[in-house]
């Protein structure tokens, strides 16, 4: 599986807002309300800024976190 270039821009612009939200103390409840995401997308996110961010494991063909920068 493969992600378009568009795709991909999606997932980063998102993240990067959510983020952007959250340091202004914003509810993940409210930031997916605003981003018009689901809430286990905006929390996702959330967890994933202090232990790592999303990879796509080509064995097990899912996403997974990796740690670290």
């Amino acid at each position: 599986m493969h992600h378009s270039p568009e795709a991909i821009a999606n997932y980063l612009s998102t993240f990067t807002r959510c983020a952007q939200l959250a340091q202004k103390k914003i509810s993940p409840e409210q930031i997916a309300v605003l981003l018009r995401r689901g809430l286990r997308l905006i929390r996702a996110y959330l967890d994933s800024q202090s232990s790592g961010f999303p990879v796509f494991d080509r064995t097990s063909r899912t996403h997974v976190w990796k740690l670290g920068p």
